[in-house]
């Protein structure tokens, strides 16, 4: 009886410590996910081509979510998307090597 209700109170132990996990895994995600948006919304307000030297910069991944995030943003405010316009402006490779791998890896799991 007394090892039953130890191997209980270890299983809600390990269940608290997974509940807690999870809850922190999902809070980094919201904050990546706001911060990927402030990006893409400071990105959009200034001049095209200081938006395309910022982007040119970027690891390819961070590069990738921003310009989605700028697009589902356009998308969602009913407007124009600027994103094919940093395209025309970047440099050829770049822009080849980002398209590439944005085709290649979806959007969302």
């Amino acid at each position: 009886m007394m090892q039953m209700a130890q191997e209980n109170e270890n299983r809600q132990k390990a269940l608290e410590e997974w509940e807690n996990t999870l809850k922190a895994t999902v809070a980094d995600a919201e904050n990546k996910d706001r911060n990927v948006e402030q990006n893409a919304r400071y990105l959009t307000g200034m001049p095209p081509q200081s938006a395309v030297d910022i982007i040119a910069e970027m690891d390819d991944q961070l590069a990738i979510d921003v310009i989605r995030k700028t697009e589902e943003i356009a998308q969602a405010e009913g407007r124009q998307s600027i994103v094919s316009f940093w395209f025309n402006l970047m440099d050829p490779a770049r822009a080849a090597e980002l398209q590439r791998k944005m085709a290649a890896r979806p959007i969302s799991f």
